[in-house]
């Protein structure tokens, strides 16, 4: 028969009882732990065989302010600047330190984010000329797109100090 609530004091007789199947078992910290070592490992020997060793000096000297290692001329003649104009700037939500830059760069517009949050309103970039890295590989963010970086000077949080070309400067031209 069905069971109801209303049956809740009737005895419950020929019905069989089936073997005990747990829902879950109990978390043991070891085998836990376990799993997070191994985790770490993977991710550690994964980013060492993505890193190309140039990157990695790279970020090792631009975090101890030691001069980065020679480059051949051919590898800086790759790099082009530009002149941007700074058409819009606006703060990213829940960044800290991220502002979104819409660029002029001549017959062009980009998409930046850069982070000089920590010296700069929005309202004070507009108008400015700066100086653009345009051939940078565009960077999914989870923020958006970045089409490039803006260059700019010192250690960081209020200490930063944008690139800004003397007059005569025009968006899209190239910095030689």
């Amino acid at each position: 028969t069905e069971l109801r609530w209303d049956n809740e004091f009737s005895p419950l007789l020929n019905h069989s009882i089936e073997k005990f199947k747990p829902m879950m078992t109990r978390v043991d910290s070891d085998t836990v732990d376990k799993m997070l070592a191994e985790s770490r490992e993977e991710a550690a020997a994964a980013q060492a065989k993505n890193a190309p060793a140039a990157k990695k000096s790279s970020k090792k000297a631009a975090k101890s302010d030691e001069p980065a290692g020679e480059i051949d001329f051919e590898d800086f003649a790759k790099v082009d600047l530009r002149i941007a104009e700074i058409a819009n700037a606006e703060y990213v939500e829940g960044a800290d330190k991220l502002l979104k830059l819409t660029l002029n760069v001549g017959e062009e517009t980009r998409q930046v984010f850069s982070g000089i949050r920590g010296a700069y309103e929005p309202d004070q970039l507009i108008g400015k000329l700066t100086v653009l890295v345009a051939n940078l590989k565009p960077r999914k963010m989870r923020f958006g797109v970045s089409e490039g970086m803006v260059l700019a000077a010192g250690p960081g949080g209020n200490d930063i100090y944008l690139l800004e070309p003397h007059t005569g400067a025009q968006p899209g031209m190239q910095v030689k």
